[in-house]
């Protein structure tokens, strides 16, 4: 628009918005959502450790008391002298070994909502890349305004030269938040190699547990019929028996503790894309036409005040599974 078409404009020179706020803010949010997806990968990675060392350590007990199950069936501690009780004793052991039979259904069961969950997981942040498709696209039509209010500053001389200073600055803070974005978008992917490479490593834990158990109680069948006339040492033998369940119970207490990182990274995640949409809608207000400037400033001033309030709160501020707690079962 030309001075004589718009004396108002030539009679006083245009406003200058500061726009540092506004930086200050899409530059914290961006850190803070990179920190998140950065513990979101380590809670995985310290999940997965810990849910492997865990049906490790299950299989070392069940191959213990195997391995002492078989000593009893071979004589090693026999004292013929209560070879009539040893017949309990035998009956009970294959009940404990039934039960342990079903909890490794059960825990098997579980490592497959595990991975459900996990999958389910992966379309979420699928959704988070779209969200940054969108801010990519967004930075984009800002540059173009950016470009359109240089052109009409320089037009306007010297009167523009201060709006011409604020559209470079909005130009080079679209850059940034662009190069910003494909970062986010990288550890994101990132991430969702970690959660597959997860999937299959639970899948592969629960197998082979659950064929380890199976012959474990098979082999136990076959020997019981040969140890009915034993009964070595019963005392130290039970007490040994209840030290392996004990840390059995320890490592599967382990592995569902480990199952609640999930709803961990959810929250991770959540608290990303609530990040995302403020520096949305701050990049929203920023392409707002040159007219609206004064709105613009009080506006901004606001609104920032209100998204640092709501972003201020961390759903999970712990990087590993043993601090916090959240109750998922």
């Amino acid at each position: 628009m030309s001075d004589q078409e718009n004396p108002a404009a030539s009679s006083q020179p245009l406003q200058v918005v500061p726009v540092p706020d506004c930086v200050d803010f899409i530059h914290e949010q961006i850190s803070q959502s990179k920190g998140e997806v950065a513990r979101v990968q380590a809670l995985i990675e310290d999940a997965v450790v810990t849910l492997a060392n865990s049906f490790s350590g299950l299989s070392r007990e069940a191959a213990a008391q195997l391995e002492l199950a078989e000593s009893l069936a071979k004589g090693d501690l026999g004292m013929d002298a209560h070879a009539l009780s040893f017949t309990g004793f035998v009956t009970e052991i294959a009940a404990a070994m039934s039960g342990f039979v079903e909890k490794t259904v059960d825990n098997s069961r579980l490592a497959m909502l595990l991975v459900e969950q996990m999958e389910s997981m992966g379309k979420e942040m699928l959704d988070v890349i779209r969200l940054l498709d969108e801010i990519h696209s967004i930075t984009n039509q800002t540059n173009m305004l950016a470009l359109n209010a240089s052109i009409e500053a320089a037009r306007a001389g010297e009167l523009g030269r201060g709006f011409a200073v604020v559209a470079d600055e909005v130009r080079h803070l679209s850059g940034r938040t662009s190069s910003f974005s494909e970062q986010i978008r990288d550890l994101i992917n990132r991430v969702n190699g970690s959660v597959a490479h997860a999937e299959g490593l639970i899948n592969q834990l629960a197998s082979q547990d659950m064929i380890f158990t199976l012959q474990a109680k098979q082999r136990l069948d076959e020997t019981s019929a040969r140890i009915r006339d034993m009964d070595a040492l019963m005392a130290e033998s039970v007490g040994r028996l209840r030290h392996g369940v004990g840390l059995l119970s320890d490592h599967v207490g382990d592995a569902v503790r480990s199952l609640q990182f999930q709803d961990m990274v959810s929250q991770l995640i959540a608290h990303v894309g609530k990040r995302l949409y403020g520096i949305e809608e701050m990049m929203e207000l920023n392409s707002r036409p040159a007219q609206e400037q004064e709105e613009w400033a009080s506006t901004v001033a606001g609104r920032l005040a209100e998204l640092r309030q709501a972003l201020s709160s961390n759903p999970v501020a712990q990087g590993r599974m043993e601090s916090g707690s959240i109750d998922l079962f």
